[in-house]
């Protein structure tokens, strides 16, 4: 028998808070803010960056407390947001999970992200932005994830050839 529990009349109860498993209710619950915000002590919060859906509000309210590179994954994130947070999100898992990234954030964050990894899994880039851009493909694997006609493709491919053939040639000397 399974029974719904309220876990806010639950948090309430001082003579029970020590008695439940903060780890799996951070993971199993499905917990509003307010009750996290009320047991931020208590709450695992690499579960809760995982686990549960969070405001971008409550997460910077919590910032000392969230696991960031759980937030880069498994939360959604505003292009705002993942810009005014840059130092603190993993921003390779940003590449590779906020896969709806604006092509003008990843321009704006052009130093801070990987590219082979934009390239692999954003899921917004135009063949204008690619061939803009095609300097930084260094992976011959993000290859097959590009919508590119025939010549863009030619020209990417020559490009990394010419980029392998550099490489392989420098470090013989």
């Amino acid at each position: 028998m399974s029974e719904k529990v309220d876990w806010d009349e639950v948090s309430r109860e001082r003579e029970f808070k020590d008695d439940v498993n903060w780890e799996k209710i951070s993971t199993y619950q499905i917990l509003s803010e307010k009750f996290i915000s009320e047991n931020e002590h208590l709450v695992n919060w690499g579960n809760i960056s995982k686990f549960q859906t969070l405001t971008e509000k409550l997460i910077l309210m919590h910032a000392h407390k969230v696991f960031w590179p759980a937030i880069s994954r498994y939360q959604k994130l505003s292009d705002q947001f993942i810009f005014e947070n840059v130092g603190k999100l993993d921003m390779d898992l940003v590449a590779e999970y906020q896969d709806k990234m604006s092509i003008n954030t990843i321009e704006k964050l052009e130093a801070s992200v990987n590219w082979n990894k934009i390239y692999s899994h954003q899921k917004n880039l135009t063949s204008e932005f690619v061939m803009k851009h095609v300097e930084k493909i260094t992976d011959c694997k993000v290859m097959r994830n590009l919508n590119l006609s025939d010549e863009e493709f030619n020209k990417v491919y020559r490009r990394l050839k010419l980029w392998y053939m550099a490489k392989t040639c420098l470090s013989k000397n």
